[in-house]
């Protein structure tokens, strides 16, 4: 269960810099322990994890969803791996989710990673090449394009939330939590 939610203080909506982000949890994490450890790293980073569903890549999902590397000499390997094993989709919200993920995660190359930021995701869970663990959007833009590739429940395409509440009163809601898998 996620935890408690605390009302922030400013009720106003248009001042609040709370939005979604997405994550996924890459094909190399297979066990469920190895993902909790990912999840409660999470939370324990102040996120809310929203909801969480499994999804395996097809081979075109997965061109699809890296189609900027398209032409570069590790599309094809990434593609491939991708489309290797089920992954794990998360959204997120945090207020400016998709920048402090993007820290939390750390750099692309997990043996980077271990040198340069050892506390972030990919240093603690990824090994090498696209085997980093996690995938997060890296803007908004590229947040939107994601949860539509994912079919992701439409209210959180453009950081709407269900129920008609304002994102800041949806994080405030006691034990709200979207989860289609047992995670």
């Amino acid at each position: 269960m996620p935890p408690k939610k605390q009302k922030t203080g400013d009720s106003n909506p248009s001042k609040s810099t709370m939005e979604f982000t997405l994550c996924y949890i890459k094909p190399d994490i297979t066990s469920q322990e190895e993902r909790e450890k990912i999840m409660d790293d999470i939370q324990k980073s102040g996120f809310t994890i929203l909801y969480s569903v499994p999804f395996h890549f097809t081979k075109e999902n997965a061109e699809d969803f890296y189609r900027e590397h398209k032409g570069k000499g590790f599309f094809e390997n990434l593609v491939q791996f991708t489309a290797s094993n089920e992954c794990l989709v998360l959204i997120l919200a945090k207020e400016n989710a998709i920048q402090e993920f993007r820290k939390l995660i750390g750099p692309t190359n997990p043996i980077k990673a271990k040198e340069e930021a050892p506390e972030t995701l990919r240093a603690k869970y990824g090994t090498e090449g696209p085997r980093n663990a996690v995938h997060g959007s890296d803007s908004q833009e590229s947040y939107q394009r994601e949860v539509e590739l994912f079919d992701i429940w439409i209210p959180f395409k453009d950081q709407r939330t269900p129920f008609g509440l304002s994102l800041e009163n949806f994080m405030c809601a006691e034990n709200l939590h979207f989860s289609f898998c047992e995670v």
